[in-house]
């Protein structure tokens, strides 16, 4: 890089300035959909655990607990994640999204400069950083954190160090799919192998990548192997309809509108202009004829991946591997990036007006970009609505439950949209309780779920009354179920009914006589008499204490998922550890002989040590490479 490409580096800076004004100087923020129910969450549980000296491995605060470094999404070790740890979120996010988005222009720019058009390079790299995909998605960091290292694959494609790192650091942005979708297709397109790549520098590169992730690779393959999956049908549940592909070009050209407040529908809005598009068909008029069927070839297999359910065969693509093991085509429209920004760079070389040609392309991508989604004031990420301060006074150390009917109530009610969309966050919708470590025995929307605790909520919700299903959510701990209705509970949430469950208890001592019942599934828990409720705490979110006294010989159950890494003691016994047995199909139980009953658990996954050995080792062996390449230089 010379001093030449800080004109047009500035350039990109404020266009991005510009783009991203409304939050960065006024004291608001965007707000929508994943960005509050899932990225803030998984963004602060994490935070907060770090900040009080706790590995955020065990989240107990959904789904009856799950792990929390298995499912990816939290993208703990990313360095991206940095400023959560020491700026409140509002502060923390707009870090992240002016710096992701900025290193996708970088990178692009660096990679397509050697085109020999700064114009060209400075024109693509905002259509990657300003255009539909990474746009529309500023309400999810995760995809924006692995999305911005995809241009760094072609740009680092001759260096298998390089490459690895910008692998690896992707890999930790928390969306193995979208980063296995990069690979696949920086592998496919053609500028995948300039710059001296090859398939031993591309193979080391990823052996580098996997061994850096290994601490987050490890845990999250545990998780998968492990959780219920999905099918075809819900897989592809966001398709690009056929009608959509036109805004691929422009958002004016989507054939549908956005019903949650964005400006475009986001799941399917992928705009790069009118402009960018004229300047690709100027690009792909200066290719040779091999180089144009190859391109012709993955755009083809591209609109087939993002019809999904949608394209011919009714998606019998999504049926084969590797996308049987993906979901959401519409995820992925990312992949025609790789085609359009170095054909806008062709395009626009060697002409005198490329340079006004890239204020227009700016220009058009600012005017799309202009109140790309509503924003709320950063207190809306602080704030604690009445539900929230209700069951922080009420709750105690039991969960609640919504019923899948009040989850995906997805409204709002208030006199202004903003009242309708403050409503709307305060009814803790899919992980919205993690913040204020509320904990809950349900959930919307993870990507991955242990099976048997999926399988417990399936059948639960499944009875035919809430009256019938009562005497299950005893079982589960839940003190407090919400479902739609009159308010009558509390007045303050519109349409939310609260009514306690007094039987309910985390840990109960189960008699010899009923401690058979206990190996059968869930639906065996109401059958079983004479149990006793018993103390049960957390200290931390890895750590659980039982304590109370067995009248007599049986067993003690403990209602928190028999997921491997949970270690228990007693230590009133020898020997002090002791295995738990799964209990009710998802569960745990011990053997307790009666007397004075004394349980201290511990999460200790083996996967998550072993992988943050190998990550370590592979950090290690990279570090004293570069010592020596910096010595002998």
């Amino acid at each position: 890089m010379t001093r030449k490409d800080l004109r047009p580096l500035a350039f990109l800076a404020i266009l991005l300035l510009i783009q991203f004004a409304p939050v960065l100087f006024t004291g608001r923020s965007y707000f929508l959909g994943d960005l509050t129910y899932f990225n803030h969450p998984w963004r602060a549980l994490p935070a907060q655990m770090l900040q009080r000296g706790i590995l955020p491995a065990w989240n107990p605060y959904g789904y009856m607990g799950m792990p929390l470094l298995g499912i990816f999404q939290t993208g703990t070790f990313s360095p991206g994640n940095l400023p959560f740890l020491f700026f409140g979120f509002p502060a923390a996010y707009k870090m992240h999204l002016v710096l992701h988005h900025a290193l996708a222009a970088l990178f692009t720019y660096l990679w397509l400069r050697p085109m020999r058009s700064r114009a060209g390079a400075t024109a693509a790299a905002a259509t990657v950083a300003l255009g539909g995909y990474l746009l529309t998605r500023v309400s999810q960091v995760i995809v924006v954190q692995t999305l911005c290292w995809w241009p760094a694959l072609f740009l680092f494609a001759g260096n298998p160090v390089l490459l690895g790192l910008a692998l690896a650091v992707s890999l930790l942005g928390g969306h193995p799919p979208i980063w296995l979708m990069m690979g696949l297709g920086a592998a496919a397109l053609p500028w995948g192998w300039a710059r001296g790549a090859s398939v031993p520098r591309w193979a080391g590169a990823g052996l580098l990548a996997f061994g850096l992730c290994a601490c987050t690779l490890l845990p999250g393959l545990e998780m998968v192997r492990r959780s219920a999956g999905f099918d075809t049908e819900t897989r592809t549940v966001t398709s690009i309809k056929a009608a959509d592909l036109a805004s691929a070009v422009s958002p004016l050209l989507a054939a549908e509108t956005d019903a949650a407040g964005a400006k475009y529908p986001l799941g399917s809005t992928f705009y790069i202009g009118f402009a960018a598009a004229a300047a690709c068909l100027l690009g792909a008029g200066t290719l040779d004829r091999r180089r144009g069927l190859w391109l012709a070839a993955f755009l083809a297999l591209c609109v087939l991946v993002l019809l999904g359910r949608e394209g011919p065969g009714a998606g019998l693509a999504w049926r084969l591997p590797p996308l049987r093991y993906l979901r959401f085509p519409g995820n992925f429209s990312f992949l025609l990036l790789g085609v359009s920004a170095p054909l806008v760079c062709l395009g626009l070389r060697r002409h005198r007006w490329s340079g006004l040609f890239c204020l227009v392309i700016a220009a058009e991508l600012l005017a799309y970009g202009r109140g790309i989604e509503p924003t709320m004031p950063d207190s809306y990420f602080v704030r604690r609505g009445p539900l929230v301060s209700w069951l922080q006074e009420n709750l105690g150390s039991h969960r609640y439950a919504a019923s899948p009917i009040a989850a995906l109530l997805q409204k709002g009610f208030g006199r202004s949209q903003e009242e309708r969309f403050l409503d709307f966050k305060d009814r803790l919708y899919a992980d919205a309780n993690l913040p204020y470590r509320l904990s809950a025995a349900t959930g919307l929307g993870e990507s991955l779920l242990f099976g048997p605790s999926l399988a417990v909520m399936d059948f639960v919700f499944r009875l035919p009354s809430q009256a019938a299903a009562l005497p299950y959510f005893s079982w589960l701990d839940v003190r407090w179920l919400m479902s739609p209705g009159p308010a009558v509970t509390l007045p303050p949430v519109t349409d939310w009914v609260l009514e306690e469950n007094p039987g309910a208890a985390r840990a109960r001592w189960i008699p010899a006589s009923e401690a058979g019942r206990l190996a059968g599934g869930f639906e065996a828990a109401v059958s079983i008499t004479g149990s006793e409720a018993l103390h049960y705490s957390e200290p931390r979110e890895d750590r659980l204490t039982v304590i109370g006294v067995a009248p007599g010989p049986g067993s003690v159950f403990i209602a928190d998922p028999l997921f491997p890494g949970w270690e228990l003691y007693a230590p009133l016994r020898q020997p002090q550890r002791v295995e738990p047995r799964p209990a009710l199909a998802a569960f745990q139980q011990v053997a307790a002989p009666g007397g004075q009953v004394w349980l201290e658990g511990v999460y200790r996954p083996l996967s998550l040590w072993v992988g943050a050995l190998l990550s370590a080792i592979c950090a290690a062996g990279l570090a004293g490479w570069a010592l020596l390449k910096a010595r002998a230089v």
